[in-house]
């Protein structure tokens, strides 16, 4: 089973919701998350002198955190909004570097992201990194993805073969134009599109939705994936098991 892009504090409680329904009545061995599990809004560039300046971070990870442990994720790729405190372990202003630090990896009193990955044990590839930042299974690529645009999913198929993101906000499932006929597809977010303030004038923003993935593979190969695309329904998730 694989979600991803729940932002933190962003979540959205119907969608979380389904994912623990959809766990509970499939009950899979192992659960992905791709990414984006924190928002860290104030932390993205270009925050500053907007509302997202002041937007908590601390709450905002313990959500995320939260989130993991509740769904027993076993599998966690870093997303691009989960990266954002490792940007600022080494910056030149001291206060700013130390605070990052904390919260990669904590303090005596708290764990920190690392931390907290430990004691959950999940298998956390903590870089967003086309090359490295992926996780193999059943003949697929487990990634938080990078690109954007309607063939997004194509996109990322003909860069890595089967694969499986987020980021984009979009589930979708396209196949890529090469004879080995790979096959991308988005998983779309967990958040409650409306907060995401940052997206509020974007066209593609129509397109994001809700999704869910869940499959059964062994070894090096996938039996079958199949992908719940839930658009942008308000409080309605109608898993098909």
């Amino acid at each position: 089973m694989a979600v991803g892009c729940s932002h933190g504090s962003l979540i959205d409680a119907d969608a979380k919701q389904a994912a623990f329904n959809l766990r509970d009545r499939f009950k899979p061995t192992r659960i992905f998350h791709l990414g984006d599990w924190c928002d860290t809004a104030a932390l993205r560039s270009g925050a500053k002198g907007t509302e997202d300046e002041g937007k908590p971070i601390c709450p905002d990870i313990d959500h995320g955190i939260e989130f993991l442990e509740q769904l027993g994720v076993t599998d966690c790729t870093m997303g691009n909004h989960d990266e954002r405190p490792y940007r600022f372990l080494n910056h030149h202003n001291a206060q700013t570097k130390e605070f990052a630090r904390m919260l990669v990896y904590g303090t005596k009193k708290s764990l920190g992201i690392e931390g907290e990955m430990r004691r959950l044990r999940i298998r956390w590839v903590n870089t967003w990194d086309i090359r490295k930042g992926m996780i193999c299974a059943y003949g697929w690529k487990w990634i938080h993805g990078y690109m954007f645009g309607q063939q997004c999913a194509r996109d990322h198929a003909e860069a890595h073969g089967n694969v499986c993101f987020a980021h984009a906000h979009t589930p979708a499932q396209q196949q890529g134009r090469r004879d080995d006929n790979p096959t991308g597809i988005c998983v779309g977010t967990l958040t409650r599109i409306a907060n995401m303030d940052y997206a509020k004038n974007r066209r593609q923003t129509h397109a994001w939705g809700g999704g869910i993935v869940y499959g059964e593979g062994c070894g090096n190969k996938m039996g079958w994936i199949q992908l719940i695309n839930n658009g942008q329904k308000k409080g309605e998730w109608r898993l098909p098991l």
